[in-house]
């Protein structure tokens, strides 16, 4: 768990993550349309205009947020308690910044702050900043560009140790830089602003273990997250208040090697995007979306194969397809195929869970009644799309409906439907709302939205 003093709003990286699992997750991080492959020798790549700062951050950072401001980037992504916040930074506000985070038993930030020269009397200006480091009980080291021969940097962190081991990575020549994936990570990134790369690897660090708990297991939201991609790059977009709070808009990329089958990524590259026609199916008091349109049901289950025998679980997904056949005396696949799947969705609607199959085949409308399918959703898309009860099913013009008997039937009978005025409908990967988070990933780009109440 973060400390109330270290916690920063990275778990803006986890909304991303938030559509995990397959469908979710599968397309959440992953269907950025700018992926990036990293190259063999990724270290000896010139570093990217602007990320000159990454040479003072040390190798095993978790992430990293890069800013042209520093004012701007420690009232986006830091609580109005933190430290940094309440220090008085002066002409260095406006300074570019690289910060990072490490995880020492907690997720500690190291601030690395530009000092230009062409900053009137610079020089009195960081002795100042470093009184007053001292008595907010930070630790800190300032290196005029004489002793590293380019950049005069001064560097803060709550935390002795983590100066201390960037201290050690600049003494050694080593950094950030040099980590796999980071040179492919920079150019990644899909629009201006702030900048947060985001090392898949250390998913169990950056998000509380608290974090979209009522709709995934933590085990697997942090698993597929460390096999999704090396690096997850998000692009704040824009910053609009809205009540008591903001709209925080982010652009996202990924990278990972293009030609690893085993990527959820590169799988979704694979599947053609479709349409959305379920914010007209929302009943009021829904808190929880996660909704894939289907564009070419041959397509995903032959791209959704490939994966599973990189893997090594193809015969496994093979002998559950042949279990529920026995079960049923239709076979998943067959079902699918004949009901012409056109979108899937799990909702959570107050205490109720539900899955809703568009289909392009029409069917007469039908009342709650046993399912006779039961797990064949989550079997053919994945366990995003699982939930304790499927017993029943009821139809309704295009959209099939499962869950529990009492489910269903509420369901049916609700009056109120939830019209979101932001709802894409038009070539789209996915969609997830959550709590505070709104994702879509479309065929041209993925875009991540989190509230943040001040």
């Amino acid at each position: 768990m973060l400390s109330k003093q270290n916690k920063v709003f990275i778990y803006i990286a986890a909304g991303i993550a938030s559509a995990l699992l397959i469908a979710v997750a599968v397309l959440y991080i992953g269907y950025a349309a700018r992926n990036a492959s990293p190259k063999q020798d990724d270290a000896a790549q010139e570093v990217p205009q602007g990320y000159e700062l990454l040479s003072y951050v040390p190798s095993d950072a978790s992430a990293v947020i890069c800013s042209a401001s520093l004012s701007n980037c420690l009232e986006k992504q830091f609580q109005p308690d933190h430290v940094f916040r309440n220090m008085d930074f002066g002409a260095l506000s406006s300074s570019q910044v690289a910060v990072s985070f490490h995880y020492v038993g907690d997720l500690i930030p190291l601030l690395v702050v530009d000092v230009p020269k062409a900053v009137a009397r610079h020089e009195e200006l960081v002795e100042q900043t470093m009184k007053e480091a001292a008595v907010a009980g930070l630790s800190f080291l300032y290196y005029p560009s004489v002793e590293r021969g380019d950049k005069s940097v001064l560097l803060l962190s709550p935390s002795e140790n983590v100066l201390s081991s960037a201290v050690r990575h600049i003494e050694e020549n080593t950094s950030l830089l040099e980590a796999h994936g980071v040179g492919a990570a920079l150019t990644a990134k899909v629009s201006k602003g702030d900048v947060l790369l985001i090392r898949n690897g250390a998913a169990a660090n950056l998000f509380e273990k608290s974090f979209l708990s009522t709709y995934f297991k933590r085990n697997d939201f942090v698993s597929f997250l460390r096999r999704a991609s090396e690096w997850t790059v998000l692009s704040l977009n824009s910053a609009n208040r809205a009540g008591r709070g903001e709209y925080l808009a982010y652009r996202l990329g990924t990278v990972q090697a293009a030609d690893d089958p085993s990527s959820f990524m590169n799988m979704l590259s694979a599947c053609p995007a479709g349409a959305s026609k379920l914010e007209g199916c929302l009943p009021y008091g829904t808190s929880f979306v996660l909704d894939m349109p289907v564009g070419d049901l041959e397509a995903f289950f032959s791209a959704r194969a490939a994966l599973l025998d990189a893997r090594g679980s193809l015969l496994q997904y093979g002998r559950t397809l042949d279990n529920l056949k026995a079960s049923s005396g239709i076979g998943p696949e067959g079902w699918a195929r004949q009901v012409e799947i056109r979108e899937v969705a799990r909702i959570y609607c107050r205490k109720d869970q539900l899955i809703l199959v568009r289909t392009a085949l029409r069917q007469d409308d039908e009342p709650a009644h046993p399912n006779l399918c039961s797990g064949f959703v989550p079997a053919l898309f994945g366990s995003a799309f699982a939930i304790p009860d499927d017993s029943f099913c009821a139809i309704r013009g295009e959209w099939m409906v499962f869950g529990s008997e009492a489910a269903v039937q509420r369901y049916l009978h609700g009056t109120n439907r939830m019209n979101d005025l932001w709802w894409p409908s038009k070539n789209v990967k996915l969609l997830l709302l959550a709590d505070d988070i709104q994702f879509c990933a479309t065929s041209k780009d993925a875009e991540l939205s989190i509230y943040r109440k001040f």
